[in-house]
C-alpha cells in the first residue's frame, strides 16, 4: 500500500510509466500477501472471515469510506488554507463543527443499530454525506462565505459520518464468532487505514500544489469524488443485513 500511495502522490513528477510500475509492484505484493494468508496456519489476515457476508460487504464499504473520509478532512483543510486563505489554526476551527456533530450523532446511531440493524443507518448516512458534498460542489465559491456556503454542508456531512463510520465497524463484527471478534475488528480497522492512505494520496496528488481561485476546478473534482464515495458506500451497504433475528 505504501508503494501504491507513493505512486499516486509522485506520479505527476515521475511520469505514467514509473508510476504504473510502482503501482503494479505494490499490487503484486498485496496479492502474494493474500495468497500466503490463505495457506498458513496463523495468518496476519484471516481470509476465511470474508466468507461471512456482512463482514465482507462491511469491509468493502469501510475501504471505500475510509478513503472518502480521509480525503474529506485533508481536502477541506487544503481548500480553506489554499483557496480561502485561512491560517492553519483557523482552518482547524473551521472544520470543528463536523466532528462535534459526529460526537452527538454516533451514540444515538449505535442504539438504533442495536434495534434495527446497521443498514438503516449506513444507506441514509452515505446518501446524506454525498448530498452534503454535492451542495458544496454546487455552491462553494472562491470567496470566503463560511456561514452560508461552508457550515451547512459541514453539519450535514457530520451527521452522515456519525451514521456511517461507527456503523461500519459494528456491522463488520456483528456476525463473527465470539473468538474471532478481535481479529475481525483488527482487519476492519486496518482496511479503514488502507483506505485513508489512498484518500490522502489522491488529495495530495490533485491539490497539493493548488492555490488561489484558479484551484477551484481541482477542489470541485475532489468534492465530486466525495459525492461518489458517499453514494458507493450507501450502495455497498445495501447488502449488509445485521437485523436482529426474531426468536
Amino acid at each position: 500500500m505504501a508503494l501504491v500511495a507513493l505512486a499516486v502522490v509522485r506520479g505527476r513528477d515521475w511520469g505514467p510509466s514509473a508510476a504504473l510500475a510502482c503501482i503494479a509492484v505494490g499490487i503484486a505484493l498485496l496479492i502474494l500477501f493474500v495468497r500466503r494468508s490463505s495457506r498458513v496456519a496463523f495468518p496476519a489476515l484471516d481470509v476465511t472471515l470474508f466468507e461471512v457476508p456482512s463482514f465482507r460487504y462491511a469491509n468493502i464499504a469501510t475501504l471505500v469510506y475510509g478513503a472518502t473520509f480521509s480525503a474529506m478532512f485533508l481536502g477541506s483543510v487544503l481548500f480553506l488554507t489554499n483557496v480561502w486563505g485561512y491560517s492553519t489554526v483557523r482552518a482547524g476551527l473551521g472544520i470543528t463543527p463536523g466532528p462535534l456533530v459526529v460526537m452527538a450523532v454516533a451514540p444515538l446511531a449505535g442504539r438504533l443499530a442495536a434495534r434495527r440493524g446497521h443498514r438503516v443507518l449506513l444507506i441514509p448516512g452515505g446518501i446524506l454525506f454525498a448530498l452534503a458534498f454535492l451542495v458544496r460542489y454546487i455552491s462553494t465559491s472562491p470567496t470566503p462565505h463560511y456561514v452560508s456556503e461552508w457550515l451547512p454542508p459541514m453539519i450535514a456531512s457530520g451527521v452522515g459520518v456519525g451514521l456511517v463510520l461507527p456503523s461500519l465497524a459494528g456491522a463488520a463484527a456483528h456476525s463473527l464468532p465470539t473468538n474471532r471478534l478481535a481479529v475481525g475488528s483488527g482487519v476492519n480497522q486496518a482496511l479503514r487505514q488502507v483506505g485513508g492512505v489512498l484518500g490522502v494520496g489522491a488529495v495530495v496528488a490533485l491539490a497539493g500544489r493548488a492555490h488561489g481561485a484558479e484551484a477551484m476546478p481541482t477542489f470541485k473534482l475532489i468534492f465530486l469524488m466525495l459525492v461518489l464515495g458517499g453514494f458507493i458506500t450507501a450502495a455497498i451497504s445495501a447488502a449488509i443485513d445485521t437485523r436482529p433475528r426474531s426468536i
